[in-house]
């Protein structure tokens, strides 16, 4: 069985942020409906008591894990922002957190969280406000910046770039070539030739850091 990498934590080492890392590892190898209270209880070793303890419900650590992804991903989307140097840099960094939610669609999609509305309400309130709003600050700033198009309708281009997150989120597939194709067709959309040039280069960058970084990995385990 596919291995998952545990998700940092908040910084404390709790029973009950322990759980809901726990929890989320669960759901991303066999999927939220098939995680019982019974089968948590038995992969962390520590008794169905004090599981209720922490958690009243299943219900309420469904909820307790999407507010931990919503927190890392905010965390990744912040970083992204002040370290980018303009708004092209900081849209093709963003690409990352799209590729995080398609990585985590079998906990985040709402068909997974159907028996758990008020999961579902954390993730719209997260897209349809958080996202929405970094989204379309981006895209100002791209404009003021000269970067995208000065024609730019931001209201459409924002609505289309949820849309095309929430597409790829729904999809079964695992190709994230075409999840950046898809992206990268957006963006070539927004952009003037000034912006064209900057995500260029900031392109061959980040192959030389995935050459860089794959080069390391085989030399690691050679």
């Amino acid at each position: 069985m596919q291995q998952v990498q545990p998700v940092r934590l908040f910084g404390n080492n709790s029973k009950r942020a322990f759980l809901i890392n726990a929890a989320l590892t669960q759901f991303q190898l066999i999927g939220v409906k098939n995680v019982t209270m019974d089968h948590l209880a038995r992969q962390t070793g520590i008794s169905k008591k004090t599981l209720y303890l922490c958690f009243r419900n299943k219900r309420e650590l469904v909820l307790e894990v999407v507010k931990l992804i919503k927190y890392r991903l905010k965390e990744q989307i912040y970083a992204n922002a002040i370290e980018s140097e303009n708004a092209v840099q900081e849209l093709l960094s963003q690409t990352n957190v799209l590729v995080r939610l398609i990585e985590l669609r079998h906990v985040l999609s709402e068909m997974s969280l159907r028996d758990y509305p008020d999961a579902i309400d954390e993730m719209r309130k997260f897209k349809l406000t958080y996202l929405s709003a970094k989204v379309r600050n981006n895209l100002k700033n791209g404009v003021v910046q000269y970067l995208y198009r000065q024609d730019l309708d931001i209201a459409a281009a924002t609505y289309t770039y949820l849309l095309l997150a929430e597409a790829l989120l729904i999809q079964s597939f695992n190709n994230i070539d075409m999840v950046m194709r898809s992206i990268d067709i957006f963006i070539h959309g927004i952009l003037n030739s000034h912006g064209l040039y900057f995500y260029q280069q900031y392109q061959t960058v980040n192959r030389i850091n995935i050459i860089k970084s794959e080069a390391m990995t085989n030399t690691g385990s050679s």
